[in-house]
């Protein structure tokens, strides 16, 4: 794990801000550890909270929705927030996106039968 994070790491930038979703005790160590060497900010994404019927929450903003699927996605969702948040302040933006984003060519269903 550290091994993957020192790798990642690399990519920090001398005092530049860096955002990362939870990660385990040794990745965060090692993201801690760098981002102080480099004089970057380092922001820790909190934990989503996921409801029964797909929608979450992330600190202030309520019933979000994702349109990617996969139940990863709410960490990077979180993390998308976060960042966005972080340098705008405009909470229909966020949705837009969130319930809007596309990847096509990954995980995109085609056809109803495989």
């Amino acid at each position: 794990m550290a091994k993957i994070a020192c790798e990642k790491a690399g990519i920090i930038k001398r005092n530049g801000r860096v955002f990362s979703a939870v990660q385990q005790d040794e990745a965060a160590e090692v993201l801690k550890r760098v981002s102080a060497e480099m004089d970057a900010a380092l922001t820790f994404c909190a934990e989503p909270v996921v409801h029964e019927d797909g929608s979450f929450d992330y600190k202030t903003l309520k019933g979000l929705k994702k349109s990617l699927s996969g139940d990863y996605q709410y960490k990077n969702a979180a993390l998308a927030v976060e960042v966005f948040t972080s340098l705008f302040d405009d909470e229909n933006a966020v949705r837009t996106g969130l319930e809007t984003a596309c990847w096509k060519g990954r995980f995109q269903v085609i056809e109803g039968e495989p």
